[in-house]
């Protein structure tokens, strides 16, 4: 059995642990369906959305209806090895996001770029382009209220883009693309979190031993303490207990 034909249970939401290759793959496969369809919506899932999703059910009943979950970073991949699944690789976007845009380019696919700061969405925007030009179909910043949803839809409509990559946070950008799954034109909408900020520059990764050593989430607590220390200090734990508590189990 390959990763790609495994799926895991995790507290009622169907987690597929793909390879980097294997997600890729998958990713590129989606967005190259023929148009007219229902947009795709893939979303990681690493301990934090884990939690949201444990303590409120409507954050449960939108990862429910993405078309595609996979486990993000050490702690999604962990939940994925104590069920007995084929879990080779962590799989954070950062790191095979310039993958991936190879290859929707080589495809002749684009994407709309939505989330961070506008002035952080300029620099992920152009940071993209310069390594693929003409891949990036548009961009619009994640900081806008609700009643400019409509006028976010239509940029993103008009700019023809086959993939719509967001970085909103969570859980807004997960409930954003399965809200609005209907009325997206692009056949793949996929989440990313913090990546503009990353190839932005606007935060710095983690140093080399410190991602081998799956220290990531410690390398975030210490760039800003003051924000994240409920989300690791506390959420971490709680993670790993909710996760024993209701043992993940492989489905397929």
């Amino acid at each position: 059995m390959t990763t790609t034909q495994q799926r895991v249970e995790l507290a009622g939401l169907a987690v597929t642990p793909f390879s980097v290759a294997g997600l890729i793959d998958r990713l590129v496969e989606l967005a190259g369906r023929p148009a007219g369809g229902p947009v795709a919506t893939a979303c990681y899932i690493n301990a934090h959305i884990f939690n949201l999703a444990w303590a409120d059910a409507g954050v449960h009943e939108t990862l429910a209806r993405a078309t595609l979950l996979w486990p993000d970073g050490v702690s999604g991949r962990g939940a994925m090895l104590l069920a007995g699944a084929n879990a080779p690789q962590r799989l954070s976007g950062f790191y095979f996001f310039d993958e991936l845009n190879r290859r929707l380019a080589a495809a002749g696919l684009r994407q709309f770029l939505l989330g961070a700061r506008p002035e952080v969405m300029a620099r992920a925007a152009d940071a993209v382009e310069r390594r693929h030009p003409s891949l990036v179909a548009g961009w619009h910043d994640g900081h806008f209220p609700p009643d400019r949803d409509d006028e976010v839809i239509e940029k993103i409509n008009a700019s023809n883009a086959d993939v719509l990559t967001v970085g909103m946070g969570s859980p807004r950008q997960e409930q954003w693309i399965v809200r609005h799954a209907g009325r997206l034109r692009p056949r793949l909408a996929w989440t990313v979190g913090a990546l503009f900020d990353f190839i932005s520059g606007t935060e710095h990764v983690a140093p080399r031993w410190m991602r081998t050593a799956g220290l990531e989430w410690a390398w975030r607590l210490s760039q800003d303490f003051g924000g994240k220390w409920r989300r690791y200090l506390l959420g971490n734990p709680l993670f790993v207990w909710r996760v024993l508590r209701r043992r993940p189990r492989i489905i397929r």
